[in-house]
């Protein structure tokens, strides 16, 4: 099953903050289903963007299995 999680504020591993949204994808996953995180690269704590775009504006990362 193809399951996408949309929220604003979710954050990968290693970074400030609440990391529940990749726990959940990281075991659904582990499950065998395909999960894929949508988020802001604008870190709230930190205030500050997370990651660099280039000419695109989508970024793409698969931290063990769960594409973000």
């Amino acid at each position: 099953m193809n399951i996408w999680f949309i929220h604003h504020y979710a954050v990968p591993p290693g970074s400030a903050g609440g990391t529940r949204h990749f726990t959940v994808a990281d075991r659904l996953t582990a499950a065998g289903h395909t999960v894929r995180i949508a988020a802001s690269s604008y870190h709230y704590l930190t205030q500050r963007e997370t990651r660099e775009f280039g000419n695109g504006v989508e970024q793409l990362e698969r931290i063990r299995g769960v594409e973000f």
